[in-house]
């Protein structure tokens, strides 16, 4: 088991996830169910968004399906500036694994390291897009990214993107509750 992180648990006290959520997404031996936890805190992290953004409409906003073209989650999201383009593509390319993840059960022993056809598109455009949205995160959208990830670490990308995610989610939330905040 590893050692708790301090912003790992504040963290899940802001987003209303189970203690260890985030360092269990890191030790889970499955990817299977890795890709799962991965969409179910990335979800939550939208619902914190929303809530945080809409925060009258609190039981409508989660009710809502993640990436409808109309009227989803993302969509929502988009139209009011709360997620950019390389999180709308991370947020999909997760979305789109583990929809195929859970609706067959032949994908129960699906390892995020296999180079097959059960890819939604394919390996390769699913490790750029994790990577991307990750190099875009941590450097900034004005700053080039370096291409200095090598693929064969997919799991650790997988994590270090989904606490990217989260921590960027929080950082709008934190500072769009400092902007609304009547002044002491």
């Amino acid at each position: 088991m590893r050692t708790q992180n301090t912003l790992w648990i504040e963290l899940e006290e802001r987003f209303g996830l189970k203690p260890t959520t985030i360092s269990g997404l890191l030790d889970e031996s499955n990817d299977w169910a890795r890709v799962i936890k991965v969409h179910a805190v990335i979800e939550a992290a939208l619902n914190v968004r929303l809530i945080s953004r809409f925060p009258e409409l609190r039981r409508i906003v989660t009710e809502l399906p993640l990436d409808d073209g109309r009227y989803g989650k993302l969509k929502l999201l988009n139209e009011v500036r709360w997620i950019s383009e390389s999180e709308l593509r991370f947020v999909r390319a997760i979305k789109d694994l583990r929809n195929k993840l859970v609706h067959d059960v032949t994908y129960l022993d699906f390892s995020l390291d296999e180079d097959t056809k059960r890819w939604p598109s394919s390996r390769a455009a699913f490790d750029e897009t994790i990577y991307d949205f990750w190099n875009t995160s941590t450097k900034g959208p004005e700053e080039e990214a370096t291409g200095d990830w090598e693929p064969g670490h997919i799991q650790f990308l997988l994590f270090s993107a989904t606490f990217r995610f989260l921590y960027d989610s929080d950082e709008l939330v934190r500072a769009h509750s400092r902007q609304t905040q009547p002044p002491a």
